[in-house]
């Protein structure tokens, strides 16, 4: 990907392939081939953003579309390291490097319409960490290696061992996305952005379950207020660490407690909390105190219901 994505640190570097030459580590499709691109006439179609099922730990991998034969099925897997050995001539060179740009800007616009269509409630900040999490190296190159992509690299040794092979990895995927919106004109775009849309399902789901558990935090300090607040009880919201600024994200990080003082406690805190303001964090920390204090909730709002039930008869009694 460019230059403008970050660059995550990959756990693991090692690979199985054999090396057969000292120069040339060939280990997917015949590099021997005529390499001379495909001409592809006509331009790929852009349909309508595809509907999405909830996520099951059932739904297995995604099946790997298909490409035609020739430069599209074997450019994708061939590092320019390759290219420039004695084993490809220069009139052979045809290394990932022009798929793998089409396929980031593919790529980062599909992802685009995705997140666009499914979050609406999202200001654009917010839609574009989204999207930087989607299309981050370490995102592709793990769909790279649950395809086997890692093991078809065409490379030289130095390539391979080196820390950041995983972005090689990650380019071959966007390379291979490339080849699919190429080699179907008419239908490609709609079958990349179909299966993108399915090996990122996992990760949009828990972005909307966080998404809803954020709508519902927005109105818990009322929700918390309305079940236990009488005369004499206070809440309130106290931070509980400094705040926290992510250079990166270009987002500040805030840190508060939801505290209670009524109801025979003295400052007890119910629930934590962060968020990108002071008020959401707040309100983090009342949803947290709701849901991992239900029975301490409880029995604060049984005292709440006998006191105002005795002030009640108490007015009553005054005005009779």
């Amino acid at each position: 990907m460019g230059n403008k994505r970050k660059r995550e640190s990959e756990p693991t570097t090692g690979s199985s392939h054999k090396k057969q030459d000292p120069n040339i580590i060939p280990t997917g499709p015949d590099q021997t081939s005529n390499f001379e691109p495909e001409s592809h006439n006509g331009t790929p179609q852009h349909g309508p953003i595809p509907s999405h099922t909830p996520s099951s730990p059932s739904i297995s991998f995604p099946k790997l579309p298909s490409v035609p034969p020739g430069y599209l099925s074997t450019a994708p897997f061939l590092h320019n390291s390759a290219v420039t050995s004695s084993r490809i001539s220069a009139a052979q060179d045809s290394s990932y490097e022009r798929l793998e740009f089409l396929g980031d800007a593919y790529i980062e616009v599909i992802a685009t319409r995705i997140i666009y269509s499914r979050f609406p409630q999202f200001p654009s900040g917010k839609l574009a960490n989204t999207r930087e999490n989607l299309v981050c190296n370490n995102s592709l190159a793990n769909f790279s290696r649950k395809y086997g992509f890692d093991q078809k690299v065409t490379c030289t040794p130095s390539v391979m061992d080196d820390p950041a092979f995983y972005k090689v990895v990650a380019d071959v995927f966007e390379a291979y996305v490339a080849a699919v919106i190429l080699g179907d004109p008419e239908h490609g775009f709609e079958i990349a952005e179909a299966w993108l849309t399915a090996l990122w399902e996992p990760q949009l789901a828990q972005i909307e379950k966080a998404a809803a558990k954020s709508v519902m935090a927005a109105n818990a300090k009322e929700e918390l207020r309305r079940k236990i607040m009488s005369p004499g009880v206070k809440i309130e919201y106290l931070e509980t660490r400094s705040m926290q600024y992510n250079k990166a994200k270009g987002e500040s990080h805030f840190y508060y407690g939801c505290y209670v003082t009524g109801w025979g406690y003295e400052k007890k805190r119910l629930g934590t909390g962060t968020g990108t303001s002071k008020s959401a964090a707040g309100n983090n920390a009342a949803q947290d105190a709701m849901e991992n204090e239900p029975a301490l909730l409880k029995d604060m709002a049984k005292q709440k219901a006998v006191f105002d039930e005795k002030r009640r008869q108490e007015r009553e009694m005054a005005t009779a």
